[in-house]
């Protein structure tokens, strides 16, 4: 769980931060912190479940539905008589939360872990209670309380790092460390020095906006089919500081869906029939605004959303991850640099971890935290491949007695998203999805020659084995290096080394408490 995971790093951190003052009060040096070190408790939740049950599933097939939100995931429980299903989705994979309507006043909540009508479907109190707590337990403990506990820890190792550089400048040692003395520190073991990780852009905030998003197309056509008691409705989109919101009213309606930016799959822009222009961000989140011929407010939209999608989202959350990593590195070296300066020994023996923590020492100094992962990320060069599929060229040109032309389809692997155009001479389209969006990669074979990564390529005839098996090579390392999996790395690696920081800083302080005359 990522953000347990951030909880107890960002605590680790904030110990470090809490002794640094001192020990450069110790060696002369009066420094007060730009940001106060201050501990923040994780926010917790209780268990609480709610019977979401339908009267029609149960009349039908007398099935019973209990939601259960827990601290940190939801779980379905579906029982009837052939059986049970559980299922469990943690907060950060809800995508979004969201109140659903059918057949008039028949209302539901709808998520990535289902869409349940409880009760006879007027369960209004039921529905927004749902919906309250879904939504208040994805901001704390998905991805946008991810994030937010991300920029904090990086806020205080700033002001760690900046601490740390004080005692090498005062003591002189230098920092980054020659050969030699990597050698008389670490032996056969040296480390490599971190590369620097630009800092500038990360946390970066975004201005709030909103536009008015109607579609007057599907606006007239509800009027129309409800014989005008709906009224016309109105769809207005709001970009917050780490999520959108489509608010959507009417005479019958006035319900608003919310999707964080991290959850954003991909920015879909169309361009059909010429001159209509829409945007599609997922489930229910199709975007045309007016008469759908608004083509400059359409790519306005499109380019603020894509820029939150990767400010404030997956792409922000792994680079502020890889800075965090190469600066607790770097930490970690300084720290050694000091202890050898002291003659100290790392970790220490038995007798002084005992005078120093008593029977309650780290887990750094008790348990070996195993090897790190190496290269858990890596950058990637821009790739592009003609993925134009033969059938569907030709179907498009024929149905369209070659209005359209001959579709062209092209995949370029960018360096953090997979950019995939489409384009004919009335149609255009773009899909810009992030590595840790994209499901599986694997190929596909059928009818013993055809060849498809689905939902992504399959290029020429269908024939292709060499290049779709490329392809899926490409999506499948840059999933890795670029996505979940690698923040779950770099995240454990941070962890190790800070806990290890900590260490270090408890054994200088104890042995400038023993040994005061050393200054």
């Amino acid at each position: 769980m990522q953000i347990r995971n951030l909880d107890y790093t960002y605590n680790k951190v904030v110990q470090a931060a809490q002794k640094m003052p001192g020990l450069l009060r110790a060696i002369g040096v009066a420094y007060q912190p730009s940001v106060e070190p201050v501990e923040v408790p994780p926010t917790t939740f209780a268990s609480r479940s709610f019977d979401v049950t339908s009267v029609l599933d149960l009349f039908c097939s007398r099935a019973t539905l209990t939601l259960t939100l827990g601290p940190e995931e939801v779980v379905v429980d579906l029982q009837h008589s052939a059986g049970n299903i559980n299922r469990a989705r943690e907060y950060a994979d809800l995508g979004h939360v969201t109140r659903v309507r059918r057949c008039g006043g028949c209302f539901g909540v709808s998520s990535n872990a289902g869409t349940f009508y409880p009760g006879w479907g007027c369960s209004g109190d039921v529905v927004s209670a749902v919906i309250q707590e879904m939504r208040e337990r994805m901001f704390a403990r998905g991805n946008v309380g991810q994030i937010k506990k991300q920029e904090a820890m990086m806020a205080q190792l700033v002001e760690v790092n900046k601490e740390m550089q004080l005692v090498c400048d005062t003591l002189n040692l230098k920092y980054p460390p020659s050969a030699e003395d990597m050698a008389n520190i670490y032996g056969s073991n040296t480390p490599s020095i971190p590369p620097e990780v630009p800092f500038q852009g990360l946390g970066e905030q975004v201005a709030l906006k909103s536009y008015d998003v109607g579609d007057s197309c599907d606006a007239l056509d509800q009027c129309v089919h409800t014989c005008g008691l709906s009224g016309w409705t109105r769809h207005t989109l709001e970009l917050r500081e780490n999520e959108m919101v489509m608010l959507e009213k009417n005479r019958c309606i006035d319900m608003d869906v919310k999707v964080p930016y991290a959850q954003l799959g991909s920015v879909d822009y169309h361009k059909a029939c010429w001159c209509c222009y829409s945007i599609n961000t997922g489930p229910q989140m199709r975007i045309s605004p007016g008469w759908g011929c608004n083509q400059a407010l359409t790519q306005e939209i499109a380019a603020e959303l894509q820029e939150r999608k990767v400010k404030r989202g997956n792409i922000a959350q792994l680079k502020q991850l890889e800075w965090m990593s190469s600066s607790a590195i770097e930490l970690d070296i300084k720290s050694d640099l000091w202890l050898h300066s002291r003659s100290l020994q790392f970790p220490p023996n038995p007798q002084i971890i005992q005078r120093m923590y008593g029977s309650n020492p780290p887990r750094a100094l008790t348990s070996s935290p195993g090897a790190p992962h190496l290269q858990p990320s890596k950058s990637f060069e821009v790739k592009s491949f003609d993925v134009t599929n033969t059938c569907n060229q030709i179907c498009c040109c024929m149905f369209s007695l070659g209005l359209a032309g001959c579709v062209k389809t092209t995949l370029v692997l960018e360096e953090e998203e997979a950019f995939s155009q489409s384009n004919s001479w009335c149609h255009h389209s773009g899909t810009r999805r992030p590595y840790a969006h994209l499901a599986s990669v694997d190929v596909e074979e059928s009818c013993g020659c055809c060849y498809a990564i689905s939902g992504v390529a399959s290029p020429g005839c269908g024939c292709n084995q060499d290049l779709v098996a490329e392809i899926a090579a490409e999506l499948q390392e840059r999933k890795v290096k670029r996505g979940n999996i690698a923040q779950l790395m770099i995240q454990e690696n941070i962890t190790n080394k800070i806990s290890m920081v900590n260490a270090k800083i408890d054994t200088i302080a104890f042995d400038m408490s023993e040994n005061e005359t050393k200054f």
